[in-house]
């Protein structure tokens, strides 16, 4: 919260008069604060300016870095060693960093520039305001300004901003120092710190002695200029309306951004005000990408997610001019969720979704009883599928089942890439042709192997989302209406909405690309699936449902749960919908299946069978946002992938009834799957035979998706209704199934078989299933939370160990700890696979007891170091397993231990996969075979 309003005061150090030992003081101290880390931050300073540098610019390689106020130097090699000691671990060319200042320091920058190949400088004065492009020719220019554009007045630093734009690729500004309550107690910390700082830096020197211990001039200098400039910091809208109160700047093609990150806690925040900046990343001709993404649906949007977070350099089209515009997909179930919530999104489902927590049964009611004529009545009433396993179940509103509009699911998606630094979509964009070069590239993943030719299209070809809107009048006639398009979530930056067809390019005009992988994710008629030859086998269905999205006026009591119903005159399944709305699967007769479906008057017909059906019950609409009718087959490509360079996912692998609400599900579930397989590879830490798993798990699922619609379908379709007993047994299937969280993965590469590990040291946890989670407690500040929450889609490894009950058994702590001396082998292994700060490998602890009966100390460092030779604690990472207590249940069943079915007198080793499925089991000695399971795939 800003607390005092902005004024341009005068801070010592710029004065010529300040004595120089104040000023190299003052140095010094910022220097040694860029390299500070706290325990329990995930760095210092430096590093996670550096992870916001890759987040935002994740071909960062391609990029010079100018520090256009350089003084004496900052943070550059810092941040120049980490950040090339990333890229070399990636095998890529190494960034160069120029220091240039108005007033050049260039004794220190001569010093700088001699102990890195990487930094160099210009010696002449650079004017900021008026700074020429120093970047070389094919290489992209990147501003940074480190801690200092608070410096600048209003008329100058709007002359930095528009240099920077006219002539460089990005910018980014850093500050520490803000406005805020926050930041003015960070600075008082700071004040303070002279009174230790100069016995270790200056213990020698009789005048930084006096001025710090006898007369606090040091403390008076850092106070004066320290809370001066946070009274100079501005907000990020302030930086942009110094960009954009510049009417004659073109901002058309620049991207902006904001956000901040704890680093000095309690107080001390880096923050990137507005500043990540950069040109939007949209392809040319010519140009080179990881990763070629054809398709902008939920599994692409997913795909794209997964691998921006990894920092992997991508480029997504789309054949269409906007985001969804109509119903489509929009079905959430348990497992979506929970990873929507690894990537920090759960809170937008919950904002924007429509919860629903029950799924009704609805059939004629044929007994002996007086009276009983066969009416519909309700047969059976329970929770949705999942909901037993969430890990969510605990937080307000719970994790249960959600509908969201498509148009909501992929702006968020959107959003959450843009916010990782991900590119644009290129949207009106079509391949029309690819060319794969094979010899010699199968494992080099260095290689560029794909050639791909795209099209921009014409803005009046562009597909159309048909949205069939409309209300009906008083007097029972329709009246077109916009619909739900402009949707309350919105995608890109400054209130784009996306809603409008846009291209990304000339008109009509071509490109080649050279890609390392391409992912399909273009749909039911996938162009991609078509160039690789692939089959799609299975039959057709004869059946046909309309789908309406729409205001009911009824007197049926159960819209606003999942409903199944059962009528002699055919079958309904509703779904509760936003803004008041259901969405209704009708069972139609055969003679309605080639209706128009342009023409908004058909769809009173499809209600007139959902009426039939629904009698006694009344049912009218006064809204309809969206209605269809599915034709859809239900079939399964024979290859999920070619040569492991192309790969597709989602319906063009798939295609099904939407009567059993999965298709979404499965398809960003595919995504999910193959993003960290992808990125590892990308990455240099994982070899690229891991790669041949997407299709070895994903297939048999995408095969049991059909073979359950198949079973829907002869249930809720069948020319005599079905009894209660077999739509129950079908929805128990549905049930094991839909959720998501039963699914298990086969034994492969990355899934240890019942012989590679001791599946019976955790009975409950199947290798090759998702992690299922329990509630355990930090050991450094007694917090409670989801032991699944603890793995977040950051590409990171984690190996839970199990310790056992270490509090009555002395002799327990022994092997947990002699256990930790093995693995400081292991990590220091996988330590060069480390990607700044997201380990390869975390390492969680967890013992049965409570918080108070241990403490961190007891346990060997592997487990609360970042490294094993790091100084630095990392609280986080060792948990207790008491009996808890439930608001809900009261006493739960049992700890995690007993929930996993792990002894507590022996333990166990658990892996988890970065997708959070459980990889390998062995015992808390078997360090051996850990490294054997790793040795199997990890480029070592």
């Amino acid at each position: 919260m800003i607390v005092t309003p902005r004024f341009q005061l005068l801070e010592l150090g710029d004065q010529s008069w300040c004595p120089e030992w104040l000023r190299e003081y003052s140095h010094l101290a910022r220097i040694q604060m860029w390299k500070t880390r706290v325990p329990g931050t995930k760095g210092s300073p430096a590093l996670r300016a550096c992870d916001i540098l890759l987040r935002h610019l994740p071909d960062i390689a391609s990029y010079t870095m100018i520090d256009p106020c350089a003084g004496g130097g900052g943070p550059i090699p810092i941040l120049e060693d980490t950040l090339n000691a990333w890229l070399a671990a990636r095998h890529e060319q190494p960034v160069r960093f120029i220091l240039t200042d108005l007033y050049p320091s260039l004794n220190k920058w001569a010093a700088m520039a001699r102990q890195s190949a990487n930094i160099s400088y210009i010696a002449q004065p650079v004017d900021a305001t008026h700074a020429r492009r120093l970047a070389e020719p094919g290489k992209k220019e990147c501003r940074l300004f480190n801690l200092c554009f608070h410096h600048f007045d209003d008329q100058a630093a709007a002359k930095v901003l528009r240099s920077a734009i006219q002539s460089s690729d990005a910018f980014v500004i850093f500050e520490m120092t803000h406005r805020t309550a926050s930041a003015f107690l960070n600075t008082t910390f700071i004040v303070l710190s002279p009174l230790l700082t100069t016995l270790l830096w200056f213990r020698g020197s009789p005048l930084h002695m006096f001025f710090t211990y006898f007369f606090p001039l040091v403390q008076l200098f850092f106070a004066v200029d320290g809370y001066v400039s946070c009274i100079r910091g501005r907000t990020p809208e302030e930086i942009s309306a110094l960009v954009r109160q510049q009417k004659d700047l073109d901002i058309s093609d620049w991207e902006f951004s904001s956000g901040e990150d704890m680093v000095l806690p309690p107080f001390g925040k880096i923050i990137n005000d507005e500043p990540i900046a950069r040109s939007r990343m949209t392809t040319k001709d010519g140009d080179r990408v990881d990763v070629l993404i054809i398709g902008a649906g939920p599994t692409g949007l997913m795909s794209a997610l997964w691998l921006t977070t990894l920092g992997i350099k991508i480029c997504i089209v789309d054949d269409k001019g906007t985001r969804a515009l109509n119903g489509r997909s929009d079905g959430f179930h348990v497992r979506t969720g929970e990873i929507w919530d690894s990537f920090g999104l759960y809170h937008l489902l919950q904002q924007h979704g429509t919860r629903f927590d029950e799924w009704c049964l609805w059939t004629p009611n044929y007994t002996k009883a007086p009276g009983d004529d066969g009416r519909l009545a309700r047969q059976r009433r329970q929770p949705m599928m999942g909901l037993e396993v969430s890990r969510c179940r605990s937080r307000p509103g719970k994790m249960n089942c959600f509908t969201l509009h498509l148009g909501d699911t992929e702006a968020i998606l959107i959003d959450a890439i843009q916010r990782q630094g991900g590119p644009r979509i290129e949207r009106g964009v079509v391949p029309v042709a690819m060319e794969l070069e094979e010899e010699g590239v199968a494992d080099d993943p260095d290689a560029y192997p794909l050639k791909i030719q795209l099209r921009h299209q014409r803005l009046e070809h562009l597909t159309a989302w048909r949205t069939n809107a409309h209300s009906v009048q008083p007097d029972g006639t329709i009246h077109e209406e916009r619909g739900g398009i402009d949707a309350a979530i919105h995608a890109g930056r400054e209130g784009e909405r996306d809603t409008e067809p846009a291209l990304s390019g000339e008109e009509g005009s071509l490109k080649t690309i050279r890609a390392k992988y391409v992912i399909g994710s273009d749909g039911a008629h996938s162009w991609v699936r078509r160039w690789l030859g692939f089959e799609m086998e299975g039959d057709s269905t004869n059946a046909a449902w309309g789908v309406v999205d729409a205001v009911l006026e009824t007197d049926f009591p159960d819209f606003r749960r999942h409903c199944t119903i059962l009528s002699k005159h055919g079958t309904i399944l509703s779904v509760p919908r936003e803004n008041g709305m259901t969405r209704l699967y009708i069972q139609l007769p055969d003679s309605m299946k080639d209706i128009c479906l342009t023409d908004s008057a058909q769809v009173v017909k499809i209600m007139a069978v959902a009426r039939r059906s629904l009698f006694p019950y009344t049912l009218q609409y006064s809204y309809c946002d969206w209605w269809t009718i599915y034709r859809v087959g239900r079939r399964v490509a024979n290859h999920f992938a070619y040569k492991q360079r192309v790969f597709l996912g989602g319906d063009a692998v798939h295609t099904h009834t939407p009567k059993g609400g999965q298709g979404m599900n499965v398809s960003m579930q595919d995504a999910y799957n193959l993003g960290w397989k992808l990125g590892g590879v990308l990455r240099g830490q994982l070899r690229p035979s891991v790669l041949a798993t997407y299709e070895s798990e994903r297939r048999p699922v995408a095969q049991d998706l059909i073979k359950l619609d198949t079973s829907m379908g002869r249930v809720l379709a069948g020319e005599t209704m079905s009894e209660t007993p077999e739509v129950l047994q079908v929805y128990e299937q549905l049930r094991n199934y839909g959720s998501g969280a039963n699914i298990c993965y086969p034994p492969s590469i990355l899934v240890a078989s019942p012989q590679q590990a001791q599946q019976h040291l955790a009975p409950h946890l199947r290798l090759g299933m998702r992690f299922p989670s329990h509630p355990v407690v930090n050991l450094a500040s007694a917090t409670t939370m989801e032991s699944q929450s603890l793995l977040p889609s950051n590409g990171s490894w984690r190996l839970w160990v199990f310790a056992g009950n270490v509090v009555a058994c002395p002799a327990q702590l022994q092997r947990v700890n002699s256990s930790g001396e093995k693995l400081c082998a292991l990590t220091a292994r996988l330590s060069p696979l480390q990607l700044l700060s997201t380990p390869f490998l975390e390492i969680l602890l967890l013992y049965k007891g409570r918080v108070e009966e241990m403490e961190v100390a007891d346990f060997h460092p592997i487990f609360s170091r970042r490294t094993p030779l790091a100084k630095s604690w990392d609280h986080r990472r060792i948990f207790a397993d008491p009996p808890l207590y439930s608001a809900d249940n009261g006493l739960l069943p049992a700890t995690a231990h007993a929930k996993y079915g792990i002894n507590e007198t022996r333990g166990c080793m658990v892996v988890i996969r970065p997708d959070q499925c459980v990889a390998w089991i062995g015992g808390l000695e078997d360090v051996t075979g850990l490294e054997e399971y790793f040795g199997r795939f990890v480029r070592w």
